[in-house]
């Protein structure tokens, strides 16, 4: 993920983690199990 993307989103409270898609899915599954505020971008490459 380009670094000014990342800074742009930072600048506005939002982390943004680039990872593999089982990886994005199990984070994803535990943040939504603790209530925790989480989106997810998902690509089929």
């Amino acid at each position: 993920m380009p670094f000014d993307f990342q800074y742009a989103l930072k600048t506005k409270g939002i982390f943004a983690d680039g990872m593999d898609t089982g990886a994005a899915c199990r984070t994803y599954n535990v943040l939504m199990a603790e209530e925790r505020r989480v989106a997810a971008a998902l690509m089929a490459i």
